[in-house]
């Protein structure tokens, strides 16, 4: 756990970085058709959400730092990260710049299947064969359903294009 005032500077900084999202970034950085018929078809519709839920964490993080007592807080350990740790964090740092490098060459749905495995084994899960099954069928579903059923274009890769 953290000290009382890094979780109050966390949290604070959780809520302005929510609020500059919500008031300025997706407005103005968001454009958006105005014959969408469903808002949650709205390219705003999903940035708004994670914005509010990162607003939500946010107050309520303040929330505890505020209630925590001080016994609790000098009962805490200082957090401090290893080497397995700080590989781990850098590797997805790499995964996620690997990610958005791919996407135009291999297209989304296979460059999501790869990140989705190897962020699985970044994450050193214990599900071997769930982890192969799901990097395959959740990125092709959300391909089909958007593609498909909402009719949002989904970016495509040189390699494979899919139907």
């Amino acid at each position: 756990m953290l000290p009382r005032r890094v979780e109050r500077n966390i949290a604070f900084f959780t809520i302005g970085f929510a609020l500059i999202l919500l008031v300025v970034v997706i407005p103005y950085g968001i454009v958006t058709p105005r014959n969408v018929r469903l808002p949650v078809l709205s390219p705003l519709f999903w940035p708004v959400i994670l914005g509010g839920a990162l607003l939500l964490c946010g107050v309520l993080l303040a929330i505890r730092a505020h209630f925590s007592s001080e016994d609790e807080q000098v009962e805490r350990e200082q957090v401090t990260f290893g080497r397995p740790e700080a590989l781990r964090l850098a590797a997805l740092l790499i995964l996620i710049v690997a990610y958005y490098l791919a996407i135009p060459f291999l297209g989304m749905v296979w460059a999501s299947v790869a990140a989705f495995l190897a962020m699985t084994l970044i994450t050193g899960t214990k599900w071997r064969v769930h982890r192969f099954i799901w990097a395959l069928v959740l990125p092709l579903a959300l391909y089909a359903f958007f593609s498909h059923v909402a009719g949002v274009p989904i970016p495509q890769g040189q390699l494979v294009r899919l139907p």
